[in-house]
């Protein structure tokens, strides 16, 4: 029974559909928030593929493709979405603990110089 225990606990795996939220303060002192929804279709033991969908606080929503990696403890993803304007990027870092993902999020837009940071929160 103790070994089914551990060999079922390291099982790290980070496949599957994640959603949560970024959430954001931005200089206006408002926080905002924008929807995540990632589902990892491959996960070869570091490098992670899938979809990105994001929906931000104005409504709009976005998909594309999802590409990071991880350690079986922390996780990094990055979704590029394509506009009009250019690519819009969303990196999360995050310590993933069971089923729910908690770290950072960077929103950055076309041509842009910096980034929108935040609080990330996933589950599975």
């Amino acid at each position: 029974m103790l070994t089914l225990l551990v060999l079922t606990g390291c099982s790290a795996t980070v496949a599957g559909d994640w959603v949560g939220l970024c959430t954001y303060s931005p200089a206006g002192g408002y926080p905002a928030q924008m929807e995540v929804y990632a589902e990892i279709w491959t996960d070869n033991g570091r490098n992670l593929e899938g979809q990105m969908t994001i929906a931000d606080w104005t409504g709009s929503s976005r998909t594309g493709d999802l590409l990071g990696n991880h350690t079986g403890r922390y996780v990094v993803l990055q979704g590029r979405f394509l506009s009009e304007l250019g690519y819009y990027e969303l990196e999360i870092d995050a310590e993933k603990s069971g089923n729910q993902m908690d770290g950072e999020c960077a929103f950055m837009v076309p041509e842009g110089t910096g980034a929108l940071l935040g609080n990330a929160e996933l589950m599975r």
